[in-house]
């Protein structure tokens, strides 16, 4: 019986490891393009239900934007609460704002699949929640009356 050499050894290492670092990229490139167009997620922020929409930056690779609401109004009056953020990968990193200007909280969470979780914490660090969210097909509104295309666009 034949013994493997030490090349042989180092050669299969390198192959597992180039195929786990091709594995981990088409993962990581798959979690990212689940942002590529505006998704709704839908779920738990501590024992409070949300919804979240996200859409991509257009300016920014890797960035999103959106906003999200508690339902019942148990924060911001039931008012949209504006979220933008980086995507690393599986990791999503986001902060928030109540009023459009002033940071009030950051979630930092994992996606996997089509499941984003972690922890949401208030921006003095006082308050740290769970999240789970699903993400959903983004359903759009109906109108109730057609939209035609004006003629007179210039």
């Amino acid at each position: 019986m034949r013994r493997w050499s030490r090349k042989s050894y180092l050669f299969m290492y390198f192959l597992v490891m180039w195929f786990a670092a091709i594995s981990f990229q088409a993962q990581a490139a798959n979690q990212v393009s689940v942002f590529s167009k505006p998704v709704v997620l839908r779920g738990s922020l501590g024992s409070d239900q949300v919804e979240m929409q996200l859409r991509p930056k257009l300016d920014e690779p890797d960035s999103v934007e959106g906003s999200y609401i508690v339902f019942n109004g148990k924060r911001n009056h039931g008012n949209k609460i504006v979220v933008a953020g980086e995507v690393s990968g599986t990791k999503v990193t986001m902060e928030e704002s109540e009023d459009g200007v002033d940071v009030c909280g950051q979630w930092d969470g994992v996606l996997h699949g089509s499941n984003f979780r972690g922890v949401w914490q208030s921006d003095d660090g006082q308050t740290k929640l769970d999240f789970n969210l699903e993400i959903s097909k983004m359903k759009m509104p109906k109108t109730k009356h057609k939209v035609r295309p004006s003629s007179k666009l210039h």
